[in-house]
């Protein structure tokens, strides 16, 4: 009698490139899913850090009956001149909170126009918050307080190592906003008493004059070397220089955003004036106006809504 031994049977070339392209695919969806929620999860960070730091920052104008600001600036690895110290060195937004000191500077446009601009100070003991890298935080136009947004829209913080090179991108929507909060806790967009659109404020981090103009508002032209402006009013409000202490916008409400994801989705060109509007700050079409989360206070009392 003849025993046959049975085998079994194997999978065929067809078999395992169809269990291999399955096994691809689910790869690829865990890591679009783990991607996205990362990305949340920075926003969802960004956004704690500094709802906190707008509660300290009411609590802190009421306790001290002053005025306090949260402004945002880009923090990036910087030599002593402000050129770039690191190039690989990610930039991240820094929120500083600052008081009012009751003191003002003069500065003036090269047309001999003379404003006042309120000095403010970083609070001593109240470190800048770092929001996690490539998240920052945008406002509405409203330089002259108007009810509706002027065009463009929004503005925010520079990306400095692209600014750097050669004004890599168009420079005038990269500004210092700012929340300000009344004695009394309410946020305000001016102090009371001051004149809408002519009366500003800057934050003094340095505290001395140095870029030697005669008084403590440091403002710096032509950084970058590219970006050669006309006149000397662009540089107390636009932030091209890791150094500024422009004039800050004040903004009734905020959005925080995921830079990096806006540059991932970036086709246009931002250095011309029309496409970075039409891609970035827009109000309609913009990808801050439609992917940014945005921050509230309640009219009456200054307290962030959720």
């Amino acid at each position: 009698m003849t025993c046959k031994r049975s085998r079994g049977r194997g999978f065929t070339i067809i078999e395992l490139l169809a269990v291999m392209g399955i096994l691809v695919l689910l790869a690829v969806l865990t890591l679009t899913g783990v991607g996205r929620i990362s990305k949340d999860a920075r926003i969802s960070t960004a956004v704690n850090r500094l709802t906190a730091a707008l509660g300290n920052a009411r609590a802190l104008a009421i306790k001290e009956n002053t005025y306090v600001m949260v402004a945002f600036r880009p923090n990036w690895a910087t030599n002593p001149d402000g050129s770039a110290a690191a190039a690989d060195t990610p930039q991240a937004t820094e929120v500083v909170i600052a008081k009012a000191t009751g003191q003002s500077e003069v500065f003036t446009y090269s047309d001999g126009t003379r404003n006042l601009a309120d000095r403010y100070l970083p609070v001593p003991g109240i470190e800048p918050v770092r929001l996690p890298t490539g998240i920052k935080v945008a406002g509405p136009n409203f330089e002259f307080e108007t009810t509706q947004y002027e065009v463009p829209g929004f503005y925010t913080q520079a990306d400095m190592k692209i600014l750097s090179r050669s004004c890599g991108e168009y420079p005038e929507y990269y500004r210092m906003i700012a929340v300000l909060f009344a004695p009394d806790g309410r946020r305000v967009t001016r102090v009371a008493n001051a004149s809408s659109g002519d009366h500003k404020s800057f934050i003094d981090f340095d505290t001395v004059d140095s870029d030697n103009d005669g008084d403590r508002q440091d403002v710096h032209y032509r950084f970058p070397t590219g970006c050669n402006f006309s006149s000397n009013f662009d540089r107390f409000y636009f932030q091209d220089h890791p150094r500024d202490e422009t004039n800050v916008m004040l903004v009734p409400f905020l959005l925080v955003y995921d830079d990096d994801a806006a540059r991932e989705f970036k086709v246009l060109d931002w250095t011309v004036r029309s496409q970075i509007e039409q891609e970035l700050i827009s109000r309609d079409t913009g990808y801050i106006a439609r992917y940014g989360q945005r921050i509230d206070f309640n009219p009456s009392t200054g307290v962030v809504q959720p």
